[in-house]
């Protein structure tokens, strides 16, 4: 699959990114693209986790209300430690991201050939940018949950540490 997007975490220990990440994930051992994501587990796990031989990738565990948002995977390479993550949509994500996007250019250039405007081109232009909407707010939520994840480590960690 296509990574569009890499992101660094700064100013982070890459051991306590990654115990955060793992501590706040469910295990799976399927691919993430098949997994439903949209379910209730419980308030101290944020993310569906796929572990690889090279990477591990999370999912954002998403409400029933959320499950029309693009699903995004994000994948920490463990050779870089976890500093860095990079972000790409799902399998069905990325088909309707293809198939929106075939259709705006293809409306584009039956409104250059035909040299009158169609409807079709506004729908479908509008689509594509409610999809894209929905997929920077998805990207947006998991960076958040992301930093939600180390800072609720840290401050864990940090409290058992002060009562021993």
């Amino acid at each position: 699959m296509i990574y569009f997007l890499k992101n660094s975490i700064k100013n982070s220990n890459s051991d306590i990114v990654e115990n955060a990440i793992r501590r706040f994930s469910v295990k799976r051992y399927t691919s993430l693209d098949l997994q439903k994501s949209y379910f209730n587990i419980s308030e101290d796990k944020y993310f569906l986790g796929l572990e690889g031989s090279d990477d591990l990738k999370i999912t954002r565990i998403r409400t029933p209300f959320e499950s029309f948002f693009p699903k995004v995977i994000v994948s920490f390479s463990k050779n870089k430690g976890f500093e860095m993550y990079k972000i790409r949509f799902s399998l069905l994500s990325t088909f309707v991201f293809a198939i929106l996007f075939l259709g705006v250019i293809q409306s584009v250039f039956l409104q250059i050939e035909e040299k009158k405007f169609s409807y079709d081109f506004l729908f479908l232009t509008m689509i594509f940018i409610i999809f894209l909407g929905f997929s920077f707010a998805e990207i947006e939520l998991t960076r958040f949950k992301i930093k939600k994840a180390i800072f609720n480590f840290v401050k864990t960690s940090v409290g058992k540490i002060d009562e021993k």
